[in-house]
């Protein structure tokens, strides 16, 4: 287990039952490896609203910032 792994028990369904629809969409942009820019492109939105889904992203999840929430996203794709 990588040391930088972020550390909570959830799973990719249990992370997209706690988002809002609009959280679940940046979220699985994220996970295909988008940069900020990107997702808002394709949503339709600004950057600075893509920094705040993955900052509320990251309090849903009991991560500590845009970081690890980013971080986590990224992991538990690769994995599957």
């Amino acid at each position: 287990q990588p040391t930088n792994q972020p550390t909570n028990n959830l799973t990719l369904q249990d992370a997209y039952r706690i988002m809002s629809a609009r959280e679940g969409e940046v979220f699985r942009l994220m996970g295909a490896g988008k940069s900020n820019r990107q997702i808002a492109s394709k949503l339709f939105i600004s950057v600075d609203t893509v920094e705040n889904h993955i900052t509320r992203i990251g309090t849903k999840l009991g991560l500590s910032g845009r970081g690890q929430a980013r971080q986590w996203v990224k992991w538990q794709y690769d994995r599957l």
